[in-house]
């Protein structure tokens, strides 16, 4: 279950209000009141399932989408892999592929976070992460692990192909992760993306890291990630982003956000800028390029 932030039907009621105009936004629409994740479906509960919070992040996407693109973008686009599809498909030339996830708060997390009533009757909590505490017991180090497993499950079931195709040339295919839920508060930071998608040789000199037994946490695009299903990533995602919704208000979709790009397929700043020129919302709030490749 999660939170509901403040602000979030609201706006998320407004994005619905355009998706209803557009002709386009049916089949999205259509999949969040099969869910019972319409705002209006949702309306005086605090309290919702995780499955209702990544509808309600998909709703904001798309109607990202209807503002910004005059093209017939498509949502639960087949992708030729096996039944998968993508949730949204952009078209070109070049074509976006482009597929969401959501980070909810962990049981971990959960563990880790207190609750209490001061005297006045307001409520509080407190969650407590770090590296010295048991296993289990609200590890920084598990929760990046937990992200990197979600995000890598989008291009690989079973450790085989899903969703994404390998790359042709004519579309770029990215991974958008709604960041909300990273350590239970949207506690992420540009330097947890960094480790996550290119790992501890991309941080900048002298930044902490997340290690298990001395030795950094891989990053996705690292050559040897030992994930299943990483080395899919490495040869189809050409770009991961992480949105951090601070505030529900219109726009925090594309300009509260962070994209990286995989060094593997798009290893130099005038590629890296050109493919992301084309991204349909990339008006985001940082771009952080992966320039040169690094193994080991």
């Amino acid at each position: 279950m999660a939170q509901l932030m403040g602000g979030e039907l609201t706006l998320t009621a407004e994005a619905v209000d355009l998706l209803r105009a557009d002709p386009r936004g049916a089949p999205v629409l259509n999949h969040a009141g099969k869910n019972g994740s319409l705002p209006e479906q949702l309306r005086g509960s605090d309290v919702v399932s995780d499955n209702a919070v990544a509808d309600l992040f998909e709703l904001r996407v798309a109607a990202a989408l209807s503002r910004l693109t005059k093209v017939g973008w498509k949502y639960e686009h087949p992708t030729g892999v096996g039944n998968s599809t993508v949730d949204f498909y952009v078209p070109g030339p070049p074509a976006w592929l482009i597929e969401v996830v959501s980070l909810r708060t962990s049981q971990n997390v959960k563990c880790a976070t207190s609750q209490w009533t001061n005297g006045g009757g307001a409520e509080w909590s407190s969650t407590l992460l770090m590296s010295s505490l048991a296993a289990g017991q609200g590890k920084f180090e598990k929760e990046m692990l937990l992200a990197e497993s979600k995000i890598i499950a989008k291009v690989s079931q079973d450790g085989k192909p899903w969703k994404f195709p390998p790359p042709n040339g004519t579309a770029f295919h990215a991974v958008v992760v709604d960041a909300r839920g990273y350590l239970g508060d949207g506690g992420g930071s540009e330097l947890d993306w960094i480790q996550m998608t290119g790992g501890a040789p991309f941080l900048p000199s002298g930044s902490p890291f997340q290690s298990i037994d001395g030795a950094p946490i891989k990053g996705i695009f690292e050559v040897d990630h030992p994930m299943a299903g990483a080395e899919l990533a490495r040869e189809r995602l050409h770009f991961i982003g992480f949105v951090e919704e601070t505030a529900f208000e219109c726009g925090q979709v594309r300009y509260r956000s962070c994209f990286i790009n995989n060094p593997m397929l798009l290893s130099t700043l005038t590629d890296i800028s050109a493919a992301f020129a084309t991204y349909p919302l990339r008006a985001c709030h940082r771009l952080h390029c992966l320039c040169v490749p690094k193994q080991g």
